[in-house]
């Protein structure tokens, strides 16, 4: 009887695994990774540059502001003393 159960258990597991396997795959949920994806990119699209910008200053990568020299001071202050 044991063994029976056990054998069940398998194949119910199976079962489950197959499932899951295939709502990675359904339309909506691959729709719903793309439009993540694409979420993303749009948000690092808008964010400025830290290797290709115009200021030689301290610079907020989503915002594009230049640090104030209080903030700049410190930061400098920091990193150097890592």
């Amino acid at each position: 009887m044991g063994s029976l159960s056990n054998g069940n258990m398998k194949m119910q597991m199976k079962q489950f695994y197959f499932c899951r396997n295939r709502k990675n795959l359904d339309k909506s949920r691959i729709e719903a990774d793309e439009k993540a994806v694409l979420d993303v990119v749009k948000t690092l699209k808008l964010m400025i540059n830290p290797f290709d910008n115009e200021h030689e200053d301290l610079v907020h990568l989503a915002s594009g502001t230049v640090a104030s020299s209080a903030v700049s001071d410190d930061m400098t202050k920091w990193f150097f003393n890592l």
